[in-house]
């Protein structure tokens, strides 16, 4: 599943994955199934004015961070 925010700066877009995380970890805690979740974002127009560079710095987190994610595993 894929997200895209719109409209929040960079300290919006932490908190919001961190609530997704938290919420979506609480409600599936008690189930055998393990999820995973790994993001990556990017902030308009700081980190650039096009969307589709705007994707691929996102993209590259998202890789980075799923990187990071199984070594950690």
């Amino acid at each position: 599943m894929d997200i895209a925010l719109s409209r929040t700066n960079g300290h919006e877009q932490s908190t919001l994955m961190n609530r997704i995380t938290k919420n979506l970890t609480k409600v599936l805690q008690d189930d055998i199934v393990h999820i995973t979740f790994i993001f990556g974002g990017a902030t308009y127009p700081l980190e650039g004015d096009l969307f589709e560079v705007l994707l691929e710095l996102a993209q590259m987190r998202l890789f980075q961070n799923r990187d990071m994610q199984q070594v950690e595993l």
